[in-house]
């Protein structure tokens, strides 16, 4: 079983003290990373396959960019806990809760900084698909498309990748906080002498 290790000042607690919540901390870990994982690499194909399309990227798709990395950097985490609770449970490897609750908030940080670069970068897209639409109506009548002004499909769904990696960023943050409040129960209960 996990054997939750804490560091000066907090109340140690045991495997018997711990029960479930071993496997818990596993499925949540799992959970996380098998949502986290295809919706980072649909992401990916999606911003690659418009890029490649559509020639130039703009500055938006360099935020979805950055959000990818953050998603995947997430991912990673996931994974490590995932990996740490197994190690915990069949090999009955000792965990520091200080060691897993730094590592959670820091992976609630990343998944906060991906979901700021990921919202702006929608807000640039939002502002670039409403300029060519609005070039696009005023110039329909009387003139030929202007290859920088006309609205593509690309252009839409390559918004699907940022709101397929803001989702996976979102998952995380919700799949991590059920985690800390798994552990701050298991900081909370006293241990009997």
């Amino acid at each position: 079983m996990l054997s939750v290790r804490a560091s000066a000042g907090d109340v140690p607690v045991s495997a018997d003290t711990l029960g479930s919540s071993a496997g818990l901390v596993r499925n949540l870990a799992f959970g996380s990373f098998w949502v986290q994982l295809p919706l980072s690499v649909v992401s990916s194909a999606i911003l690659f396959f418009a890029t490649q399309l559509s020639g130039p990227s703009d500055v938006s798709r360099w935020f979805t960019f950055a959000g990818i990395v953050f998603g995947f950097l997430s991912t990673f985490f996931a994974h490590g806990f995932l990996t740490l609770a197994r190690q915990a449970i069949s090999e009955g490897k000792e965990v520091k809760r200080s060691f897993l609750v730094s590592n959670l908030v820091r992976n609630i940080n990343i998944n906060l900084a991906g979901v700021g670069v990921v919202l702006i970068g929608l807000q640039a897209s939002v502002g670039t698909l409403v300029s060519k639409t609005m070039l696009g109506a005023a110039n329909a009548p009387y003139a030929a498309p202007q290859p920088g002004g006309t609205l593509m499909s690309l252009d839409v769904f390559s918004l699907q990748a940022s709101t397929n990696v803001l989702l996976a960023h979102f998952v995380s943050i919700v799949f991590a906080n059920l985690m800390l409040a798994t552990l701050n129960r298991l900081g909370a209960t006293p241990q009997a002498a």
